[in-house]
Protein backbone atom coordinates (compact mmCIF):
# COMPACT_ATOMS: atom_id res chain seq x y z
CA UNK A 1 0.00 0.00 0.00
CA UNK A 2 1.91 3.52 -1.40
CA UNK A 3 0.18 5.60 1.17
CA UNK A 4 0.66 3.10 4.14
CA UNK A 5 3.94 2.01 3.07
CA UNK A 6 5.80 5.39 3.30
CA UNK A 7 3.91 6.69 6.74
CA UNK A 8 5.57 2.77 7.84
CA UNK A 9 8.72 3.39 5.90
CA UNK A 10 8.93 7.24 7.31
CA UNK A 11 8.51 6.09 10.90
CA UNK A 12 11.34 2.86 10.55
CA UNK A 13 13.67 5.39 9.15
CA UNK A 14 12.73 7.92 12.51
CA UNK A 15 13.62 4.84 14.81
CA UNK A 16 17.03 4.41 13.01
CA UNK A 17 18.26 7.66 13.01
CA UNK A 18 20.13 7.59 16.17
CA UNK A 19 21.51 4.74 15.27
CA UNK A 20 22.76 5.68 11.80
CA UNK A 21 24.82 8.19 13.27
CA UNK A 22 26.82 6.24 15.48
CA UNK A 23 27.07 3.40 12.48
CA UNK A 24 28.34 6.59 10.51
CA UNK A 25 31.60 6.47 12.43
CA UNK A 26 32.47 3.34 12.56
CA UNK A 27 32.16 2.87 8.63
CA UNK A 28 34.40 6.10 7.80
CA UNK A 29 37.02 4.62 10.63
CA UNK A 30 37.11 0.96 8.75
CA UNK A 31 37.59 2.51 5.57
CA UNK A 32 40.20 4.47 6.47
CA UNK A 33 42.05 1.61 8.18
CA UNK A 34 41.18 -0.57 4.94
CA UNK A 35 42.88 2.23 2.41
CA UNK A 36 45.80 2.68 4.69
CA UNK A 37 46.96 -1.59 4.42
CA UNK A 38 45.67 -1.57 0.65
CA UNK A 39 48.10 1.13 -0.25
CA UNK A 40 50.97 -0.92 1.68
CA UNK A 41 50.19 -3.97 -0.04
CA UNK A 42 49.54 -2.45 -3.32
CA UNK A 43 52.31 -0.14 -3.52
CA UNK A 44 55.35 -2.69 -3.98
CA UNK A 45 53.25 -4.61 -6.60
CA UNK A 46 52.78 -0.82 -8.40
CA UNK A 47 56.96 -1.04 -8.41
CA UNK A 48 57.58 -3.92 -9.77
CA UNK A 49 54.39 -3.66 -12.25
CA UNK A 50 56.64 0.12 -13.27
CA UNK A 51 59.96 -1.96 -13.70
CA UNK A 52 58.92 -4.73 -15.97
CA UNK A 53 56.99 -1.75 -17.70
CA UNK A 54 60.35 0.45 -17.97
CA UNK A 55 62.20 -2.79 -18.65
CA UNK A 56 60.08 -4.07 -21.74
CA UNK A 57 60.69 -0.38 -23.60
CA UNK A 58 63.61 0.14 -26.01
CA UNK A 59 65.92 2.55 -24.26
CA UNK A 60 65.85 6.10 -24.38
CA UNK A 61 68.50 8.69 -25.32
CA UNK A 62 69.55 11.13 -22.17
CA UNK A 63 67.87 14.07 -23.38
CA UNK A 64 64.48 11.60 -23.56
CA UNK A 65 64.84 10.45 -20.14
CA UNK A 66 65.56 13.94 -18.45
CA UNK A 67 62.34 15.06 -20.06
CA UNK A 68 59.79 12.45 -19.35
CA UNK A 69 61.73 12.46 -15.65
CA UNK A 70 60.35 16.10 -15.41
CA UNK A 71 57.09 15.12 -16.80
CA UNK A 72 56.82 12.33 -14.32
CA UNK A 73 56.24 12.49 -10.46
CA UNK A 74 59.16 13.95 -8.79
CA UNK A 75 61.85 11.20 -7.92
CA UNK A 76 63.38 10.34 -4.23
CA UNK A 77 66.45 10.62 -3.17
CA UNK A 78 67.03 6.73 -4.48
CA UNK A 79 65.81 7.80 -7.97
CA UNK A 80 63.15 5.88 -7.71
CA UNK A 81 59.48 7.43 -8.99
CA UNK A 82 57.08 7.33 -6.96
CA UNK A 83 53.57 5.74 -7.80
CA UNK A 84 50.20 6.32 -6.16
CA UNK A 85 47.57 4.09 -6.52
CA UNK A 86 44.00 4.92 -6.44
CA UNK A 87 41.64 3.06 -4.84
CA UNK A 88 37.98 2.90 -6.15
CA UNK A 89 35.59 4.09 -3.53
CA UNK A 90 32.33 5.70 -3.26
CA UNK A 91 32.11 9.38 -2.75
CA UNK A 92 33.33 10.87 0.61
CA UNK A 93 32.69 14.22 2.23
CA UNK A 94 36.55 14.93 1.42
CA UNK A 95 36.85 13.88 -2.86
CA UNK A 96 36.29 16.52 -5.15
CA UNK A 97 33.12 17.42 -6.40
CA UNK A 98 32.31 16.57 -10.24
CA UNK A 99 30.91 18.16 -13.28
CA UNK A 100 27.31 18.86 -13.60
CA UNK A 101 25.74 17.75 -17.05
CA UNK A 102 25.05 14.26 -18.99
CA UNK A 103 27.43 12.50 -21.63
CA UNK A 104 29.57 15.22 -23.39
CA UNK A 105 26.86 17.98 -22.47
CA UNK A 106 28.45 19.60 -19.79
CA UNK A 107 28.82 23.07 -21.07
CA UNK A 108 29.66 26.13 -18.48
CA UNK A 109 26.65 27.19 -18.25
CA UNK A 110 25.23 23.76 -16.46
CA UNK A 111 27.78 24.09 -14.23
CA UNK A 112 26.02 26.91 -11.95
CA UNK A 113 23.62 24.02 -10.68
CA UNK A 114 26.50 22.06 -9.31
CA UNK A 115 25.02 23.13 -6.48
CA UNK A 116 23.91 20.06 -3.43
CA UNK A 117 21.48 22.55 -1.86
CA UNK A 118 19.28 22.17 -5.14
CA UNK A 119 19.66 18.87 -5.32
CA UNK A 120 18.45 18.73 -2.04
CA UNK A 121 15.98 20.64 -3.10
CA UNK A 122 15.14 18.26 -6.31
CA UNK A 123 15.15 15.47 -3.61
CA UNK A 124 12.50 17.00 -1.13
CA UNK A 125 10.13 17.67 -4.12
CA UNK A 126 10.92 13.87 -5.52
CA UNK A 127 9.85 12.93 -2.16
CA UNK A 128 6.36 15.18 -1.51
CA UNK A 129 5.34 14.03 -5.05
CA UNK A 130 6.23 10.05 -4.38
CA UNK A 131 3.82 10.45 -1.11
CA UNK A 132 1.13 11.88 -2.91
CA UNK A 133 0.65 8.89 -5.44
CA UNK A 134 0.05 6.70 -2.74
CA UNK A 135 -2.46 9.21 -0.99
CA UNK A 136 -3.89 9.51 -4.46
CA UNK A 137 -4.50 6.10 -5.27
CA UNK A 138 -6.87 5.40 -1.31
CA UNK A 139 -8.44 8.71 -2.04
CA UNK A 140 -9.54 7.04 -5.42
CA UNK A 141 -10.61 3.63 -4.27
CA UNK A 142 -14.53 3.85 -4.64
CA UNK A 143 -14.41 5.87 -7.88
CA UNK A 144 -12.65 3.15 -9.18
CA UNK A 145 -14.49 0.12 -8.49
CA UNK A 146 -17.31 2.08 -9.33
CA UNK A 147 -16.14 2.68 -12.78
CA UNK A 148 -14.72 -0.50 -13.71
CA UNK A 149 -17.19 -2.46 -11.45
CA UNK A 150 -14.04 -4.18 -9.15
CA UNK A 151 -15.03 -5.60 -5.83
CA UNK A 152 -12.85 -5.27 -2.92
CA UNK A 153 -10.52 -8.29 -3.22
CA UNK A 154 -9.16 -6.95 -6.62
CA UNK A 155 -9.61 -3.26 -5.61
CA UNK A 156 -6.97 -4.61 -2.67
CA UNK A 157 -4.73 -6.37 -4.76
CA UNK A 158 -4.29 -2.50 -6.61
CA UNK A 159 -3.86 -0.68 -3.25
CA UNK A 160 -1.03 -3.67 -2.87
CA UNK A 161 0.58 -4.13 -6.16
CA UNK A 162 3.46 -1.95 -5.05
CA UNK A 163 4.33 -3.90 -1.95
CA UNK A 164 4.74 -7.30 -3.92
CA UNK A 165 7.75 -5.77 -5.48
CA UNK A 166 8.94 -3.29 -3.36
CA UNK A 167 10.87 -5.89 -0.48
CA UNK A 168 13.30 -7.92 -3.46
CA UNK A 169 14.03 -4.57 -4.96
CA UNK A 170 14.89 -2.88 -1.97
CA UNK A 171 17.14 -5.59 -1.05
CA UNK A 172 18.90 -5.24 -4.07
CA UNK A 173 19.33 -1.80 -4.39
CA UNK A 174 20.46 -1.38 -0.51
CA UNK A 175 23.10 -3.72 -0.95
CA UNK A 176 24.66 -2.78 -4.67
CA UNK A 177 22.97 0.62 -5.08
CA UNK A 178 26.21 2.01 -3.86
CA UNK A 179 28.29 0.88 -6.63
CA UNK A 180 26.67 2.90 -9.39
CA UNK A 181 25.54 6.29 -10.02
CA UNK A 182 23.69 7.21 -7.15
CA UNK A 183 22.09 10.26 -8.47
CA UNK A 184 21.04 9.13 -11.46
CA UNK A 185 19.59 6.34 -10.10
CA UNK A 186 17.64 8.62 -7.44
CA UNK A 187 16.60 10.23 -10.65
CA UNK A 188 15.51 6.63 -12.95
CA UNK A 189 13.76 6.38 -9.42
CA UNK A 190 11.74 9.38 -10.06
CA UNK A 191 11.14 9.03 -13.90
CA UNK A 192 9.49 5.63 -12.97
CA UNK A 193 6.82 6.78 -10.55
CA UNK A 194 6.06 9.66 -12.59
CA UNK A 195 5.65 6.51 -15.77
CA UNK A 196 3.96 4.77 -13.13
CA UNK A 197 1.34 7.26 -12.03
CA UNK A 198 0.28 8.38 -16.53
CA UNK A 199 -0.21 4.29 -16.77
CA UNK A 200 -2.55 4.04 -13.41
CA UNK A 201 -4.67 6.73 -15.44
CA UNK A 202 -4.36 5.81 -18.80
CA UNK A 203 -7.83 3.62 -18.58
CA UNK A 204 -9.50 6.91 -18.59
CA UNK A 205 -8.09 7.92 -22.15
CA UNK A 206 -9.11 4.71 -23.26
CA UNK A 207 -12.26 3.88 -22.33
CA UNK A 208 -13.86 7.03 -21.07
CA UNK A 209 -15.50 8.62 -18.26
CA UNK A 210 -18.84 6.43 -18.25
CA UNK A 211 -19.01 3.13 -17.01
CA UNK A 212 -21.27 2.17 -20.41
CA UNK A 213 -23.17 4.49 -22.15
CA UNK A 214 -26.50 5.43 -20.89
CA UNK A 215 -28.25 7.65 -23.75
CA UNK A 216 -30.86 4.84 -24.56
CA UNK A 217 -33.18 5.19 -21.55
CA UNK A 218 -33.78 1.22 -21.87
CA UNK A 219 -29.98 0.80 -21.41
CA UNK A 220 -29.83 2.90 -18.69
CA UNK A 221 -32.64 1.04 -16.63
CA UNK A 222 -30.71 -2.33 -17.70
CA UNK A 223 -27.52 -1.27 -16.02
CA UNK A 224 -29.20 0.32 -12.78
CA UNK A 225 -29.58 -3.48 -11.69
CA UNK A 226 -25.74 -3.72 -11.81
CA UNK A 227 -24.43 -0.36 -11.41
CA UNK A 228 -22.73 -0.67 -8.12
CA UNK A 229 -22.82 -4.16 -6.41
CA UNK A 230 -22.06 -6.17 -9.96
CA UNK A 231 -18.50 -7.22 -10.37
CA UNK A 232 -18.04 -7.56 -14.48
CA UNK A 233 -14.40 -9.95 -13.73
CA UNK A 234 -16.54 -12.52 -11.37
CA UNK A 235 -19.30 -13.10 -13.99
CA UNK A 236 -22.34 -11.93 -11.41
CA UNK A 237 -23.66 -9.62 -14.37
CA UNK A 238 -27.94 -10.23 -14.34
CA UNK A 239 -29.61 -12.34 -17.28
CA UNK A 240 -30.76 -9.11 -19.05
CA UNK A 241 -26.98 -8.22 -19.07
CA UNK A 242 -25.89 -11.18 -20.97
CA UNK A 243 -28.42 -10.52 -24.11
CA UNK A 244 -27.53 -6.89 -24.18
CA UNK A 245 -24.10 -7.40 -25.66
CA UNK A 246 -22.93 -5.04 -22.41
CA UNK A 247 -21.03 -7.94 -20.81
CA UNK A 248 -18.55 -8.52 -23.28
CA UNK A 249 -16.57 -4.39 -23.62
CA UNK A 250 -17.85 -4.64 -19.81
CA UNK A 251 -15.38 -7.74 -18.74
CA UNK A 252 -12.74 -6.61 -21.41
CA UNK A 253 -12.40 -2.74 -19.80
CA UNK A 254 -12.14 -4.07 -16.61
CA UNK A 255 -9.54 -6.75 -17.14
CA UNK A 256 -7.33 -3.96 -19.27
CA UNK A 257 -7.73 -1.30 -16.59
CA UNK A 258 -6.69 -4.21 -13.71
CA UNK A 259 -3.27 -4.90 -16.05
CA UNK A 260 -2.58 -1.38 -16.22
CA UNK A 261 -2.99 -0.62 -12.51
CA UNK A 262 -1.13 -3.53 -11.61
CA UNK A 263 1.43 -2.51 -13.88
CA UNK A 264 1.78 0.52 -12.71
CA UNK A 265 1.48 -1.00 -9.12
CA UNK A 266 4.85 -2.35 -9.89
CA UNK A 267 6.74 -0.11 -11.73
CA UNK A 268 5.80 2.12 -8.48
CA UNK A 269 7.35 -0.49 -5.96
CA UNK A 270 10.75 -0.79 -7.75
CA UNK A 271 10.83 3.10 -8.50
CA UNK A 272 10.24 3.47 -3.93
CA UNK A 273 13.51 1.57 -3.60
CA UNK A 274 16.51 3.46 -3.99
CA UNK A 275 14.83 6.75 -2.61
CA UNK A 276 15.58 5.98 1.31
CA UNK A 277 18.65 3.70 0.35
CA UNK A 278 20.32 5.85 -2.11
CA UNK A 279 19.22 8.83 -0.83
CA UNK A 280 19.85 8.74 2.61
CA UNK A 281 22.95 7.58 2.21
CA UNK A 282 24.34 9.88 -0.64
CA UNK A 283 23.51 12.87 1.84
CA UNK A 284 25.42 11.41 5.11
CA UNK A 285 28.61 11.04 2.03
CA UNK A 286 28.06 14.85 0.38
CA UNK A 287 27.26 16.65 3.62
CA UNK A 288 29.58 14.95 6.16
CA UNK A 289 28.78 16.46 9.88
CA UNK A 290 25.47 18.15 8.51
CA UNK A 291 23.90 15.00 7.11
CA UNK A 292 21.49 14.59 10.24
CA UNK A 293 19.67 17.97 9.66
CA UNK A 294 19.34 17.61 5.89
CA UNK A 295 18.36 13.80 6.10
CA UNK A 296 15.67 15.23 8.49
CA UNK A 297 14.39 17.58 6.05
CA UNK A 298 13.77 15.02 3.03
CA UNK A 299 12.14 12.53 5.72
CA UNK A 300 9.62 15.53 7.10
CA UNK A 301 8.91 16.28 3.56
CA UNK A 302 7.85 12.68 2.84
CA UNK A 303 5.95 12.56 6.45
CA UNK A 304 3.64 15.12 5.15
CA UNK A 305 3.47 14.58 1.42
CA UNK A 306 -0.15 12.16 2.23
CA UNK A 307 -1.62 14.85 4.65
CA UNK A 308 -0.57 17.34 1.74
CA UNK A 309 -2.00 15.20 -0.90
CA UNK A 310 -5.59 14.35 1.10
CA UNK A 311 -5.82 18.05 1.27
CA UNK A 312 -5.53 18.87 -1.97
CA UNK A 313 -7.76 16.35 -3.80
CA UNK A 314 -10.68 17.44 -1.23
CA UNK A 315 -10.10 21.12 -1.85
CA UNK A 316 -8.39 21.56 -5.33
CA UNK A 317 -8.43 18.71 -7.50
CA UNK A 318 -11.78 17.93 -6.97
CA UNK A 319 -13.26 21.30 -7.55
CA UNK A 320 -10.72 22.03 -10.30
CA UNK A 321 -11.26 19.02 -12.57
CA UNK A 322 -14.96 19.94 -12.46
CA UNK A 323 -14.47 23.53 -13.24
CA UNK A 324 -11.73 22.64 -16.28
CA UNK A 325 -13.48 19.70 -17.47
CA UNK A 326 -17.43 20.66 -17.57
CA UNK A 327 -19.46 18.10 -18.53
CA UNK A 328 -23.35 17.92 -19.16
CA UNK A 329 -25.85 18.30 -16.10
CA UNK A 330 -27.43 15.07 -17.32
CA UNK A 331 -24.38 13.02 -17.23
CA UNK A 332 -24.09 14.58 -13.54
CA UNK A 333 -26.73 13.57 -12.81
CA UNK A 334 -26.75 9.73 -13.96
CA UNK A 335 -25.67 7.42 -11.06
CA UNK A 336 -23.28 6.44 -13.23
CA UNK A 337 -21.14 9.59 -12.86
CA UNK A 338 -17.54 9.54 -11.62
CA UNK A 339 -15.47 12.49 -11.52
CA UNK A 340 -12.11 12.99 -13.17
CA UNK A 341 -10.59 10.52 -11.17
CA UNK A 342 -7.50 10.56 -13.31
CA UNK A 343 -6.61 14.46 -12.87
CA UNK A 344 -4.57 13.73 -9.83
CA UNK A 345 -2.41 11.09 -11.43
CA UNK A 346 -1.59 12.87 -14.58
CA UNK A 347 -0.65 16.08 -12.37
CA UNK A 348 1.70 14.04 -10.18
CA UNK A 349 3.16 11.57 -13.13
CA UNK A 350 3.98 15.20 -15.19
CA UNK A 351 5.98 16.86 -11.95
CA UNK A 352 7.90 13.59 -11.42
CA UNK A 353 9.26 13.34 -15.04
CA UNK A 354 10.08 17.26 -14.69
CA UNK A 355 11.87 16.68 -11.65
CA UNK A 356 13.82 13.46 -12.80
CA UNK A 357 15.61 15.67 -15.80
CA UNK A 358 17.27 18.07 -13.61
CA UNK A 359 18.61 15.62 -10.87
CA UNK A 360 20.29 13.47 -13.60
CA UNK A 361 22.45 15.90 -14.88
CA UNK A 362 24.38 16.07 -11.45
CA UNK A 363 27.64 14.46 -10.57
CA UNK A 364 28.16 11.69 -8.24
CA UNK A 365 29.34 13.99 -5.76
CA UNK A 366 27.67 17.87 -5.78
CA UNK A 367 29.57 20.87 -4.93
CA UNK A 368 28.94 21.24 -1.35
CA UNK A 369 30.37 24.56 0.48
CA UNK A 370 30.65 22.75 3.56
CA UNK A 371 33.06 25.88 5.35
CA UNK A 372 30.44 27.85 4.81
CA UNK A 373 27.81 26.23 7.15
CA UNK A 374 31.25 25.31 9.66
CA UNK A 375 31.52 29.23 9.83
CA UNK A 376 28.07 29.93 10.55
CA UNK A 377 28.22 27.06 12.92
CA UNK A 378 31.29 28.51 14.48
CA UNK A 379 30.42 32.33 14.63
CA UNK A 380 27.54 32.16 17.21
CA UNK A 381 30.12 30.04 19.59
CA UNK A 382 30.79 33.38 22.02
CA UNK A 383 27.09 35.19 22.17
CA UNK A 384 28.61 37.02 25.67
CA UNK A 385 30.94 38.72 22.84
CA UNK A 386 28.01 40.11 21.48
CA UNK A 387 27.99 37.72 18.40
CA UNK A 388 25.13 37.09 16.74
CA UNK A 389 22.57 34.79 17.56
CA UNK A 390 23.06 31.49 15.03
CA UNK A 391 19.80 30.23 12.85
CA UNK A 392 18.10 26.84 14.29
CA UNK A 393 19.92 25.00 11.61
CA UNK A 394 23.44 26.06 12.91
CA UNK A 395 22.03 25.27 16.22
CA UNK A 396 20.78 21.60 15.91
CA UNK A 397 24.31 20.91 13.49
CA UNK A 398 26.07 22.05 17.07
CA UNK A 399 23.86 20.02 19.04
CA UNK A 400 24.75 16.66 16.72
CA UNK A 401 28.33 17.50 16.23
CA UNK A 402 28.29 17.51 19.77
CA UNK A 403 27.04 13.77 20.54
CA UNK A 404 29.00 12.97 17.32
CA UNK A 405 32.16 14.48 19.03
CA UNK A 406 31.82 12.18 22.32
CA UNK A 407 31.01 9.27 20.47
CA UNK A 408 34.09 9.61 18.57
CA UNK A 409 36.02 9.91 21.52
CA UNK A 410 34.07 6.43 23.18
CA UNK A 411 35.00 5.03 19.84
CA UNK A 412 38.48 5.53 19.96
CA UNK A 413 38.73 4.42 23.61
CA UNK A 414 37.32 0.96 22.50
CA UNK A 415 39.79 0.63 19.30
CA UNK A 416 42.58 1.54 21.63
CA UNK A 417 41.08 -1.04 23.67
CA UNK A 418 41.05 -3.57 20.77
CA UNK A 419 44.54 -2.82 19.58
CA UNK A 420 46.09 -3.41 23.27
CA UNK A 421 44.13 -7.06 23.28
CA UNK A 422 45.62 -8.05 19.53
CA UNK A 423 41.93 -7.88 17.89
CA UNK A 424 42.20 -6.78 14.42
CA UNK A 425 38.59 -4.93 12.79
CA UNK A 426 36.56 -6.85 10.19
CA UNK A 427 37.07 -6.08 6.83
CA UNK A 428 34.23 -5.20 4.42
CA UNK A 429 33.55 -8.08 2.43
CA UNK A 430 33.34 -7.18 -1.31
CA UNK A 431 29.85 -6.50 -3.39
CA UNK A 432 28.66 -9.67 -4.88
CA UNK A 433 25.98 -12.29 -4.90
CA UNK A 434 27.41 -14.49 -2.64
CA UNK A 435 28.31 -12.07 0.13
CA UNK A 436 24.38 -10.32 -0.71
CA UNK A 437 23.15 -14.07 0.84
CA UNK A 438 25.54 -14.00 3.49
CA UNK A 439 24.74 -10.77 5.26
CA UNK A 440 21.02 -11.66 4.55
CA UNK A 441 21.87 -14.90 6.47
CA UNK A 442 23.55 -13.04 9.25
CA UNK A 443 20.53 -10.67 9.71
CA UNK A 444 18.23 -13.36 9.86
CA UNK A 445 20.57 -15.31 12.34
CA UNK A 446 20.27 -11.87 15.08
CA UNK A 447 17.32 -12.68 17.45
CA UNK A 448 16.89 -8.82 18.68
CA UNK A 449 16.80 -8.23 14.99
CA UNK A 450 14.47 -10.70 13.87
CA UNK A 451 12.29 -9.53 17.20
CA UNK A 452 12.39 -5.37 16.20
CA UNK A 453 11.75 -6.80 12.87
CA UNK A 454 8.20 -8.64 13.32
CA UNK A 455 6.89 -5.91 16.32
CA UNK A 456 7.30 -3.19 13.35
CA UNK A 457 5.84 -5.68 10.60
CA UNK A 458 2.56 -5.84 13.01
CA UNK A 459 2.70 -2.55 14.12
CA UNK A 460 2.91 -1.20 10.15
CA UNK A 461 -0.35 -3.85 9.37
CA UNK A 462 -2.40 -1.83 11.45
CA UNK A 463 -1.24 1.39 10.13
CA UNK A 464 -1.85 0.57 6.74
CA UNK A 465 -4.66 -1.03 6.88
CA UNK A 466 -6.05 1.91 8.37
CA UNK A 467 -4.66 4.67 6.29
CA UNK A 468 -5.21 2.60 2.92
CA UNK A 469 -9.21 2.53 3.53
CA UNK A 470 -10.16 4.95 5.66
CA UNK A 471 -11.23 7.52 2.85
CA UNK A 472 -13.55 4.58 1.91
CA UNK A 473 -14.83 3.97 5.23
CA UNK A 474 -15.66 7.38 5.73
CA UNK A 475 -17.15 7.96 2.45
CA UNK A 476 -19.32 4.60 2.38
CA UNK A 477 -20.26 4.42 6.03
CA UNK A 478 -21.25 8.21 6.56
CA UNK A 479 -22.52 9.07 2.91
CA UNK A 480 -19.86 12.37 2.39
CA UNK A 481 -18.53 12.57 -0.63
CA UNK A 482 -14.71 11.68 -1.39
CA UNK A 483 -13.19 14.93 -1.29
CA UNK A 484 -14.43 15.62 2.01
CA UNK A 485 -13.88 11.66 2.94
CA UNK A 486 -10.09 12.87 1.67
CA UNK A 487 -9.81 15.68 3.86
CA UNK A 488 -10.88 13.86 7.19
CA UNK A 489 -8.30 11.43 5.97
CA UNK A 490 -5.33 13.89 5.90
CA UNK A 491 -6.55 15.65 9.18
CA UNK A 492 -6.35 11.82 11.01
CA UNK A 493 -4.54 9.86 9.09
CA UNK A 494 -0.85 10.54 10.37
CA UNK A 495 -1.82 10.48 14.16
CA UNK A 496 -1.52 7.35 14.21
CA UNK A 497 2.50 7.79 13.31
Amino acid sequence: MSTSQDQGESVSFLKAVAEFEDIDADWKEEDQQMVDRQEVKEEPLARRSQARLQASQPPRQPAERKSLLKADEPADKEGATTVTIRRPSGVSSNSPPGRCGFWRFKCAAIQRLNQFELFLVLLTLDGLVIGMQGALKSALLTKMERRFSLDSTTSSLIVSANDMVFLPSVLLVSYFGSLGHRPRLLALSCFGYGLAALLFALPYFLFGAMPLAVDDPSMANLQLGYACPASFTNGSTPAAAEDSGLVADAVTQARTALAFFMLSGFIEGISSAPFWNLGVAFIDDVTGDFSGVFIGLIIAARLLSPTLAYQLYGKVIVRLSETLLPTEPRQRASPFYIPAWWFGFVCVGTAALVISVPMALFPRKPHFNGEKYRAAVAGGDDEADGAERPGLLCRLVRRVNRKRAAAAQARRAAGRLSAATGRQPVEKAAATFRGFFDAFKRLLSNPVYVCLLLGNMFEFMEINCMIAYMPKFLEMHFRIGSGEASMLTGIAGPAPT
